[in-house]
């Protein structure tokens, strides 16, 4: 090879690991359980893989020990995801020949394997596959110039060492350099069957976590072995067992009174006791009531003046004052969804909210129509619209219990927020909860305070 041609192999073969490298990782959650523990503190556990399943993957991979290190990464980068709850992961490993295990690979690579969940699990193999491939083809290049070359390409050393895989026979030296992740996981198949050391620290991991995880990657590499024709989604981590248990934690649903939407269980109580409080803010006080005749002024308002349609969403851009009962209630009573928007959010996320949730109209008070974003959606003044509530007689609309509520965002800590539309009856099965579970021992009202804002 020239030295040219020496260049561009160098070039494609840096191109790649960045390319890899890029947005590298997901770190382990420090678990709270696990927090005051010493950081640096690594422990090791040993696990023998089920004798029958040690043979299936001895016939899955026809005896060759590369087609097991595959099945084995395949299925151990699937758990991880699930885990760690990310569309890629990372995993430090050392690699294999195409033929034969390969001892002169003195640290381990890079796979980002990127979890297609609606893949079969033999076309998640294949992706797992040519990327080993590509990596093998690349492995030339110094790990030491890779190293040098991350801090200029954004990319976190720390990140690289998050969960590490290793398989039969590798150098010490790559078990070393595995050793530095947090969850390292080292295969070893012999005579007797197929054993795991899993190596793990105490800020991310306890043993029983460990061993339970062990545990569900048992049962998952048992459906990757026995259905390669299965959608990777629908195995499961869980054993029968497991599942029983979660079902017993789980009982059978409770039936509740479904004959009456959020807002007509709100004039029900209007009804029972119209005079008592409903609402304390500061030195103001609201009657149900005055909550009620304001809260049908606002949606006689919507229906009338703004036309609103079942399902549409009206933006609540309020702190917690007297005006957000009366237009939580207002907009349910014309049939639409509330989109919650703190007023306190940065200004993206309160225009994006907004945005994205295609509100036709934002609710909110005269000292927070300049934080409006200026795309035209119109908004509502309270305090002047409500001045002298007309039209304050319940709206007839009839909705039904499928109806959405509100709209409820992310914190779009991985991306964009994403919205989630809640209905009635999700609502209502919570308000049931609450009725039996804490209201129904208590012989008096109770008042509740609202410390968190409803986003």
């Amino acid at each position: 090879m020239n030295k040219v041609d020496d260049r561009l192999q160098q070039k494609l073969a840096e191109d790649f690991w960045l390319h890899t490298l890029e947005n590298a990782g997901k770190p382990w959650p420090t678990y709270a359980t696990n927090a005051n523990r010493p950081q640096n503190n690594s422990s090791a556990v040993n696990i023998d893989c089920p004798a029958p399943l040690a043979q299936m993957l001895e016939q899955a991979s026809q005896g060759k020990s590369v087609a097991a290190f595959r099945l084995l990464l395949g299925s151990f980068s699937y758990l991880i995801s699930q885990y760690l709850q990310a569309s890629e992961v990372l995993i430090n490993t050392p690699l294999f020949k195409l033929k034969e295990i390969d001892k002169s690979l003195k640290h381990p690579f890079f796979l980002k394997v990127p979890v297609q969940a609606n893949s079969t699990v033999s076309q998640y193999q294949t992706t797992v596959e040519k990327l080993l491939n590509q990596a093998y083809k690349h492995h030339h290049y110094s790990f030491e110039k890779l190293q040098a070359r991350l801090p200029q390409a954004g990319i976190g050393q720390n990140l690289l060492y998050q969960t590490g895989l290793a398989y039969n026979k590798v150098s010490q030296e790559a078990h070393a350099l595995i050793k530095q992740c947090p969850l390292c996981w080292i295969f070893n198949q012999h005579a007797q069957g197929l054993s795991l050391q899993i190596h793990f620290n105490h800020q991310y991991f306890t043993a029983p976590q460990v061993q339970n995880m062990a545990s569900q990657y048992w049962h998952l590499l048992a459906q990757w072995l026995e259905q390669p024709a299965a959608q990777v989604n629908k195995l499961s981590l869980f054993s029968a067992q497991e599942m029983a248990q979660v079902h017993a934690f789980n009982p059978s649903p409770t039936p509740f009174d479904q004959s009456k939407l959020l807002h007509e269980l709100f004039e029900a109580q209007v009804e029972k006791q119209p005079q008592s409080p409903a609402v304390y803010h500061g030195q103001e006080q609201l009657s149900y009531q005055q909550v009620n005749h304001y809260a049908n002024a606002l949606a006689h308002m919507l229906l009338k003046k703004h036309h609103l349609q079942p399902g549409q969403r009206v933006a609540i851009l309020l702190d917690k004052n007297q005006w957000l009962m009366p237009a939580v209630l207002g907009v349910l009573k014309a049939g639409g969804a509330y989109v919650p928007v703190d007023p306190q959010y940065p200004e993206s996320r309160r225009h994006y909210l907004i945005q994205d949730s295609a509100a036709q109209l934002v609710l909110t008070t005269q000292d927070h129509v300049a934080q409006l974003p200026k795309n035209g959606v119109p908004h509502l003044v309270l305090e002047q619209a409500l001045a002298k509530p007309a039209h304050v007689e319940n709206p007839s609309l009839k909705l039904p219990l499928q109806n959405p509520a509100y709209v409820i965002y992310t914190s779009g800590s991985t991306g964009q927020p994403k919205g989630v539309l809640v209905g009635h009856k999700s609502v209502l099965n919570l308000v049931n909860w609450f009725n039996q579970t804490i209201y129904a021992q208590h012989s008096t009202p109770l008042t509740t305070l609202l410390t968190a804002n409803i986003s």
